[in-house]
């Protein structure tokens, strides 16, 4: 998504502002497909200082990505304000700003960043969601399984081998008091 600077640089302290609405790709977020199902919608303005210009707006966009426990589809929309910098590549040394060569910026890197910074840590499907069975890899939200009485079973038996002599870990259980304090 591009913007003209022509505006921008004929009028230096002056702000122009714009709107565009584009397609953009699907970004890849440490493993995490977020697939954008709308065009992008960005207003804002513009100014140039005479030296960087500074580009101010908010966008809007629609996306799907995964549920982090129970990998059904999660459909969700961000609205964010966004307040960036971008400078000429030949003097831009600042890692905070964003380069810009010729009489146009495009938007689009910028736009992708500012979706990542506002987007959750983890998308769930609902607050209750209950995952996938750890044994057969059900849906527990859908069906129940018998491996889950398993599960339960096996986590009391590790417990008791804990309390008891058969770990050789379980005499620094009683090292140990709930009051103790971390140094």
């Amino acid at each position: 998504m591009i913007i003209d600077l022509s505006s921008a640089l004929k009028h230096p302290g002056q702000s122009f502002a714009f709107s565009v609405e584009g397609n953009i790709a699907d970004i890849d977020l440490y493993g995490d497909l977020i697939q954008i199902q709308s065009p992008v919608k960005v207003e804002g303005s513009v100014m140039y200082t005479g030296s960087s210009f500074f580009v101010k707006g908010n966008l809007k966009a629609e996306y799907k990505t995964k549920c982090a426990l129970c990998y059904e589809n999660v459909h969700e929309a961000v609205n964010c304000d966004f307040d960036e910098e971008y400078i000429p590549a030949e003097s831009n040394e600042s890692v905070d700003a964003y380069s810009i060569t010729g009489n146009t910026i495009d938007i689009t890197g910028m736009i992708e960043d500012n979706i990542c910074l506002h987007l959750p840590l983890k998308h769930t499907c609902s607050d209750a969601c209950k995952g996938l069975c750890p044994e057969c890899g059900c849906n527990l939200n859908n069906e129940t399984c018998s491996c889950q009485k398993k599960v339960e079973q096996s986590s009391l038996e590790n417990e008791a081998a804990v309390n008891n002599k058969e770990n050789p870990f379980a005499v620094l259980k009683g090292m140990f008091s709930d009051d103790d304090e971390e140094a």
